[in-house]
């Protein structure tokens, strides 16, 4: 999976794969 920027919380980040965001979003939520 190609990284891509996708917006979060209203701040675009960085990701590669889902699970990243999956992991980020539970140490930010």
């Amino acid at each position: 999976m190609s990284v891509r920027e996708i917006r979060l919380f209203g701040d675009p980040i960085l990701v590669t794969p889902s699970s990243e965001i999956l992991d980020f979003a539970s140490a930010s939520g």
